[in-house]
């Protein structure tokens, strides 16, 4: 089956369709290789996340049961932005750690990551993949909160690829990789 659906542009990503824009959709089940390549990159977004907690729970010296508590329910940008602040109050380049544990296209990365586990997968145009989410809006018009994101295999496996490769600097960067072992070893996990 196939239907028009109205989306509506907001903020800078080109992944976003005009909210005047018809689009001709296919709804069939979600392809494999897109399947497969979007668990990559939810997989590496966690992973990412999990060095981002561990940089935190370093700067502030929470336990994790009280990390947990106080700022582990907050986003993953959330998470950034305070890490940012925090490492700001130090002068032992924990600041400077931060920034450059971050590269081109993270932001973009995270976002689509956002889309892909909190949106609607509602069918493919063309060879992207489109996810429909929500923004709550004052008006009455019902087109003026739906989004609609399009995503082509080739960003999608960028963006994965790119994050993956990263993971390992990133935790070196944010000097969080000993962490990492001590809780490899705790739970009596070892790598092949």
């Amino acid at each position: 089956a196939k239907e028009i659906l109205p989306a509506r542009l907001a903020s800078q990503e080109e992944n976003l369709l005009d909210k005047d824009q018809e689009l001709e959709l296919d709804f069939k089940p979600l392809p494999d290789n897109f399947a497969n390549v979007i668990g990559r990159l939810l997989r590496a977004c966690a992973e990412y996340e999990f060095l981002i907690d561990l940089f935190l729970r370093r700067l502030t010296n929470l336990t994790w049961y009280h990390y947990s508590a106080v700022l582990g329910q907050n986003s993953i940008s959330r998470k950034r932005k305070l890490g940012a602040e925090l490492a700001k109050q130090r002068d032992d380049g924990a600041a400077q750690a931060l920034e450059t544990a971050s590269y081109k296209g993270l932001e973009q990365t995270i976002q689509a990551r956002n889309v892909l586990s909190h949106g609607k997968y509602i069918g493919m145009h063309k060879e992207k993949a489109c996810f429909y989410t929500f923004r709550p809006s004052k008006s009455d018009d019902y087109r003026s909160g739906n989004l609609g994101h399009l995503y082509d295999l080739p960003t999608l496996q960028l963006w994965a690829d790119t994050l993956e490769k990263n993971l390992g600097p990133i935790a070196e960067t944010l000097s969080v990789d000993k962490d990492l072992e001590i809780l490899l070893k705790a739970m009596k996990a070892k790598p092949k």
